[in-house]
């Protein structure tokens, strides 16, 4: 074909970016820039004739890429292309302008996708600011010139002007073709590579998570941050890495592993790491132009017990040997690991070795080059750069939705700590359980309580003489006095001592209302304890809670919620009765069958969901209650006047706002059930009962501060949101429409009687959201899986301790030796599952689950117990359920196998709902044909969730769009190339 010089087959590298290419045909996730100053007299005409010899020169500069109707796609190299040169001059422009106009120019490059099927894939603009500066902006597509490549033409460049200037020809050799390289890959051993690969990747359990909490939300432009290592701090990393016979670049490899180990919780690590493939057998390659890398996984493996030295040693030699056998693709590695459905690795390290000679020329003529920047893209979340020179660059480049600049600064300053630390370290173990940077004893410990709490009924009972006439209680049907609600619950207590014995376990099955309230209160006033039951669960689970119950509290008229089998009943009226309430006015305490209430005795029972299929139950006594209600005092400035109760009675944010607000003789406004579903419903509410405080989940939240007029809302005094994870957005519009109301943000699991720790938001209103610091009387730590405390920083599990853990789990003596557990330093703690770290400022980040549970509209959810109930359906042969976040809102789906005919979703919905809560009920099903299993058999549960949220919805994969045009037969080769390994596959 005229004007073609040659055509030959595309790396696998190469391969990938095409297809990525061709997945998101607006995207620029692979356009690469160089910026830099140009500083003396520049002739533009010698610079375009430069740029052009460059062209002449280099293959890869006259490059393009062909795949309609071939069977494998081709780059192809024509003998003459066009130099898409630009020159701007701005001279005289004002120099705040120039520098916007730069800014808006590198931009509007960055964002516009080069043509693949046009030579060549590249842009240069030359922008003159005075006679004597000039800035240059080189835009190419990463497919055809590595980071390498980009500097060696402009040093190829700036050494044409010098000779020009001096009116010589520059002595640069000539490169060899793009096509001897690509010729050399496909020469490697092919079988010896997929041996050496899939030993060393068996076992592999999936990729690594990023060192950061996990955040949804659209794939963003990357950006970076940097952290620069002054000259003596390098020297003395090149001597740590000399004494220690390994190169810098295995030091940083290995703290990238530990700093992964560290976040991670684990000791089996994988990331990337991008190799310059310059093979010597290529005559000339270190002067070529093109994509000479290869980016490969690094399996870590870090035994504590390992010396240091002999294992940075195996590092070395696994990196070299993996280079030896690095020919293939990703998505043969992909398959030779049998990961399905995900990427190998999220991060990945490169160590940037640029030729010598960048910048020579210019340093000895008349024409200087400053400010070099180079920017290589890449598809990943996070890559770890590393510049070495006199000075060690360490460069993060992230996408920022996954990972803030806050994050990537903290990162970087471990990374070069734990480069620092290995020249003391003996063992892996001294670094993966760093003891630097210690937590402060202070910020484990909320203060003390000044004195011991008061039992929650003595509290509250001090309110019945005091504010007779005053409401207690507020719900539908209307109020509540503090005088009638003490006869009332006297009565209600008396009652149930006369029919149940002393320590009895009593049910209380209403909605949220006056009489659920006093049921409660009238239970702890008889010294039992009480289980509170959603009153609109199915038979099937309510006959499981109410297993060991003595009597249960019903509302009056609802005694046929309750299954066939069932405990003695007591019947509630919504309002006081004033039989009930006149005959225990005088009642005496304690009264007959009622003993003295015993701190260390059960207050109440809160089931949550199970792992193992079946709820359970968590014991909280009353001692625990006692101190939750009084850290709440001690910790906010005003107790609640009215409090708005939006939490359901059966789940235990419901016990902050009961107790606290009771024991402050306050007023407790009931809203009907399913009342937080309509917020202009609950602006009216809050603005005629005069509400004062409540508690909310994040997302009601929200939706009041977008829907209720301010004018509405203006009682309130104090917010507290719990439940989920609280959005910047929420923190940033709550300070818009509610500058004069406090908003506190508590985390803390049944286990630890509602709450452990708080933050206050108004004061922090800026930056991601934190947890906050221990409550009053509260002890707190983050660990590692021995159970030692980690440093600031570092990624851990939540030990909660202190007063309000709980006593374990009703009848589940082996759950309660599983998560209460002796901490040192702590005492008793209870391991939460939760992951965590510490902040510089002392405030915790929750991080997420290390488990299967989730938070669903503020209800803990275990896979593992609907998972078990979907198994129970006669054709579900197997069953794992996630979350998915379509939509802005998590909600639940189940990927399954059929042991038989397919059932429709909306079948297995009707199965799940006769034996779990609504909520517990996933919204979308996949019918798999069959689960994917790890090497050694085991389900992999990432893998399976991977495949998409439903039958009709492929996984997106990051930076992706919608196709705009039908698919070529090239691009559906690739897609069977590519599927395994970006796990495009629908799922049905």
């Amino acid at each position: 074909m005229a004007g073609i010089v040659r055509a030959f087959p595309l790396t696998p590298l190469q391969e990938g970016m095409l297809y990525h290419g061709l997945r998101s045909p607006g995207s620029s996730l692979y356009h690469g820039q160089l910026r830099a100053d140009l500083e003396g007299p520049l002739d533009v005409e010698a610079f375009r004739a430069a740029w052009a010899g460059a062209i002449r020169r280099h293959e890869a500069l006259r490059t393009f890429f062909a795949w309609e109707r071939r069977e494998r796609p081709l780059q192809v190299v024509r003998d003459e292309v066009e130099l898409p040169l630009r020159v701007l001059d701005w001279r005289g422009v004002e120099t705040a302008e120039a520098e916007r106009r730069w800014a808006a120019l590198v931009e509007d490059d960055s964002n516009r996708p080069l043509d693949l099927t046009q030579a060549p894939l590249m842009r240069v603009y030359l922008v003159r600011f005075t006679d004597e500066r000039h800035r240059l902006l080189w835009g190419v597509h990463h497919a055809v010139a590595d980071g390498w490549s980009a500097e060696l033409v402009v040093d190829e460049i700036l050494e044409e002007l010098e000779a020009a200037r001096g009116g010589t020809k520059p002595a640069i050799q000539p490169a060899p073709s793009y096509a001897e390289f690509v010729g050399w890959l496909e020469s490697r051993d092919r079988e010896a590579a997929r041996a050496w690969w899939t030993a060393r990747l068996a076992g592999l359990p999936g990729p690594t998570p990023l060192p950061t909490p996990a955040r949804s939300g659209e794939d963003a432009s990357r950006v970076s941050d940097e952290r620069v290592l002054d000259e003596a701090e390098t020297r003395t990393l090149k001597d740590v890495a000399g004494g220690l016979r390994v190169t810098l670049a295995t030091l940083t490899a290995a703290a990238w592993a530990i700093v992964l180990a560290r976040h991670t919780r684990t000791r089996d690590v994988v990331f990337g790491v991008t190799n310059s493939e310059r093979p010597a057998e290529i005559r000339g390659v270190d002067r070529a132009v093109g994509l000479y890398l290869n980016t490969l996984p690094a399996r870590v493996r870090l035994d504590d017990a390992e010396a240091m030295a002999a294992w940075l040693e195996r590092l070395q030699l696994e990196l070299s040997e993996a280079r030896q056998h690095g020919s293939p693709g990703l998505s043969d590695l992909k398959r030779w690991a049998d990961v399905q459905g995900a990427d190998l690795f999220t991060s990945l390290i490169a160590f940037e070795n640029y030729p010598d000679s960048l910048g020579g020329a210019a340093s000895s003529g008349a024409l200087r080059m400053t400010s070099v920047a180079v920017d290589v893209p890449t598809e990943l979340p996070l890559a770890l750069l590393v510049y070495p020179g006199r000075t060690l660059t360490l460069e993060l480049v992230r996408d920022p939705v996954r990972v803030t600049s806050a994050e990537a600064r903290a990162l970087l300053a471990e990374v070069a700590d734990v480069m620092r630390a290995f020249e003391e370290a003996r063992q892996v173990g001294d670094l993966t359980r760093a003891t630097t940077d210690p937590v402060p004893e202070g910020w484990t410990r909320g203060t003390e309580l000044p004195s011991p709490p008061a039992d929650v009924v003595d509290r509250i009972l001090e309110h019945v003489r005091d504010r007779a006439d005053t409401p207690a209680l507020r719900g539908p049907q209307g109020s509540v006095g503090w005088g009638e609600f003490g006869r009332w619950t006297a009565g209600l207590a008396q009652r149930l001592a006369e029919a149940t014995p002393p320590g009895a376990v009593v049910g209380i099955l209403a909605d949220r209302s006056p009489a659920a309230v006093a049921a409660m209160v009238a239970t702890l006033r008889a010294c039992r304890t009480y289980v509170p039951l959603d009153a609109h669960a199915p038979a099937g689970r309510l006959a499981v809670l109410l297993e060991g119950v003595d009597a249960v509290w019903v509302r009056r008229g609802a005694e046929d919620r309750l299954p066939s089998s069932h405990p003695l009943v007591l019947s509630l009226a919504d309002l006081p009765d004033s039989q009930a309430v006149e005959s225990g006015a005088e009642m005496p305490t304690p009264a007959a069958g009622i003993d003295a209430p015993r701190p260390e005795a059960p207050a109440y029972v809160v089931y949550t969901s199970g792992s193992t299929g079946t709820p359970k139950g968590v014991v909280v006594t009353r001692a625990n209650l006692a101190w939750s209600t009084a850290a709440r005092f001690a910790h906010y400035d005003s107790p609640p006047e009215v409090f708005l109760l939006l939490s359901p009675m059966h789940v235990d944010s419901s016990v902050a706002g009961i107790y606290w607000t009771l024991a402050a003789g306050g007023t407790l406004v009931l809203p009907p059930y399913r009342a937080e579903q309509d917020a202009a419903s609950l602006g009216r509410l809050v603005d005629e009962a005069g509400v004062t405080h409540t508690l909310l989940v994040p997302s009601l939240h929200g939706a009041l501060l977008d829907s209720v007029a301010p004018d509405r809302l203006a009682s309130l005094r104090s917010v507290i949101v719990a439940g989920e994870a609280c959005p910047e957005e929420v923190v940033r519009r709550h300070g818009t429409v509610l500058p004069g109301v406090t908003l506190h943000n508590e985390y803390g699991p049944s286990e630890a009687t509602v709450w452990a720790t708080v933050d206050d938001l108004t004061a922090e209103p800026a930056g991601p959201v934190t947890i906050g610091r221990p409550v009053p009387g509260a002890r707190v730590a983050v660990v590692d899986e021995s159970l030692r405390p980690v440093p600031v920083g570092v990624t851990g599990e939540l030990v909660i301790a202190g007063p309000g853990v709980a006593t374990g789990y009703r009848g589940r003596q082996d759950l309660t030796d599983e998560r209460f557990v002796a901490v040192e330093g702590l005492g008793r703690a209870y391991r939460t599952g939760d992951r965590a770290r510490w902040r510089a400022d002392g405030r915790l980040e929750f991080l997420g689950r290390a488990d299967d549970q989730f938070k669903i509209r503020g209800h803990r959810v275990e896979a593992g117990e609907i998972e078990e109930a979907l198994r129970r359906h006669p054709a579900v042969d197997e069953a794992v359920v996630g979350l998915i976040h379509g939509g802005g809102q998590p909600a639940l789906a189940a990927w399954l196998t059929m042991a038989g005919a397919r059932v429709a979703p909306e079948a297995l919905k009707t199965f799940l709902a006769g034996t779990l809560p609504a909520h517990m009920v996933p919204a979308h099903y996949a019918i798999l044909d069959s689960m994917p299993r790890t090497p050694a058999g085991k389900l992999d549960r990432r893998a399976v969730q991977a495949r998409g949220p439903g039958p009709t919805a492929p996984r997106a994969t990051s930076g992706s769009a919608s196709r705009t045009r039908p698919e070529s037969a090239t691009e559906r080769t690739l897609a069977a190339v590519w599927s395994d390994v970006l796990g495009l596959e629908e799922v049905g």
